[in-house]
């Protein structure tokens, strides 16, 4: 960004590349912020979610053959 503002600012031509990249980097800061700034939540489990342990047992030995 810096040379991109010295090349304007001295009035000299700014290589296309610099500038779509600059644009690139510009378009997806919110996206870059958004993630920053929400905080990761976490999937807690809960103990009704998981089979009984005499059924899991029960699919170990009938369907898997453990």
């Amino acid at each position: 960004m810096d040379k991109i503002s010295n090349d304007i600012d001295n009035n000299k031509q700014t290589p296309q590349a610099e500038m779509y990249s600059l644009m690139n980097i510009l378009k997806n800061l919110p996206h870059v912020k958004q993630q920053i700034t929400e905080p990761k939540q976490k999937k807690k489990f809960k103990k009704e979610e998981y089979l009984p342990e005499d059924i899991v047992k029960i699919v170990e030995r009938d369907i898997l053959g453990m």
